[in-house]
């Protein structure tokens, strides 16, 4: 690499570390304490489960160590076709939906949104969707609005002044990974029947953490599929509450078609592994039991909430407001020496001035560990 390159990247690493920016990555030493993981997404500690090791085991065994290919080039098995038809079956409720399986929540975000948006349409999305959402918006060429974080005015407003559009979607996450509250799907439903509109839904801090049988924030909030005419789309992730990855776009049969032939991000990429996809399956089926490890995790995260002076959390997220970059790295890192695994969250992931501790209870931790780190 070029000296004077490599120059130049060392003077913008230094003003991004002065900022108090800095990422480093974690070492992979030992595993954290289940008790005391406050920082993961799984949420059901079902990545440890040995039902879901076993099932990855075997598709491993069975199906090799890699899918070899991209999906439509040979890549596919038959345990990802059992891996999205649970995933349809599971957050459908009954309805008839279909899924198709990518390898990230990232990649799911760009298809979706790039399969049905373009040149001439519109999108209003929430200020604090995630950044996959934000790319996939950006990438996809059609305008785009931005609304107040929840702001219904806003938004109807947005949707006003694109009457014009080919097509119109509102951008959400169901559960919000920040600031963990619930968006407000049934409104946000009425305003696209209003200005006919679609929604799409990122379920990626919902799916196993609230709704019946854990089916997600449309499903909690009373937004079903048979009733929902204008639900568009839903992303159910599979590296959080389901302990694995990649991720389900989950919508009708004419939507995962739609995706079969338009979503760069699934056609030119390698698909999961069949381990990943066998673990999945299995996941999925005990996900949907653990009603009694769902309680659990929001009634540890209403006790962390109610210890902390904090607002009542819609599901497992707790945030903590710190301010200061510095501050909220040095309080992390006092945490670890204490024995606690927690997320430091700094901007650009938050506005500036909004880094905070982002606390995270599981089916794993106890009254005590949520007492202590308290």
């Amino acid at each position: 690499m070029s000296r004077a390159l490599d120059e130049k990247l060392a003077a913008e690493l230094a003003a991004w570390r002065a900022r108090g920016l800095e990422r480093t990555l974690d070492d992979g030493g030992a595993p954290h304490d289940p008790a005391r993981d406050f920082v993961s997404n799984d949420y059901l500690g079902l990545s440890r489960d040995e039902r879901v090791i076993e099932a990855a085991r075997r598709a491993l065994l069975e199906g090799g160590a890699g899918a070899r290919a991209a999906r439509l080039l040979g890549g596919g098995s038959r345990w990802h076709v059992a891996a999205e038809r649970a995933a349809a079956d599971w957050i459908g409720g009954g309805a008839p939906l279909a899924a198709l399986l990518f390898p990230t929540g990232y990649q799911a975000n760009l298809g979706v949104v790039g399969a049905l948006a373009g040149r001439g349409d519109a999108l209003c999305c929430d200020e604090l969707v995630h950044a996959s959402l934000v790319d996939a918006a950006r990438l996809s060429r059609a305008h785009v609005h931005v609304f107040e974080h929840g702001d219904q005015d806003e938004l109807a407003h947005a949707l006003s002044r694109t009457r014009g559009a080919r097509r119109r979607l509102i951008l959400t996450e169901g559960v919000f990974g920040m600031d963990g509250d619930l968006a407000p799907l049934a409104a946000m439903h009425e305003l696209c029947e209003r200005f006919d509109a679609w929604l799409v839904v990122d379920e990626a801090h919902g799916a196993g953490v609230v709704g019946p049988r854990g089916r997600g924030a449309c499903a909690e909030l009373g937004l079903e599929d048979h009733m929902a005419a204008r639900l568009a789309a839903r992303v159910v992730t599979g590296g959080k509450a389901l302990g694995g990855a990649g991720a389900f776009v989950v919508g009708s049969e004419r939507l995962r078609e739609l995706l079969l032939q338009r979503a760069r991000s699934f056609l030119f990429t390698t698909s999961p592994p069949p381990s990943v996809a066998g673990a999945l399956a299995k996941a999925i089926e005990l996900a949907a039991g653990m009603d009694d490890a769902r309680s659990r995790v929001r009634e540890l995260a209403r006790r962390l909430a109610t210890r902390l002076d904090r607002p009542a959390p819609a599901a497992a997220i707790v945030p903590l407001p710190i301010g200061s970059n510095e501050r909220v790295v040095a309080l992390k890192q006092r945490l670890a020496q204490a024995g606690f695994a927690v997320g430091a969250v700094r901007p650009p992931t938050v506005p500036e001035g909004g880094a905070r501790l982002r606390l995270i209870a599981h089916a794993t931790n106890d009254e005590h560990s949520i007492d202590s780190l308290a």
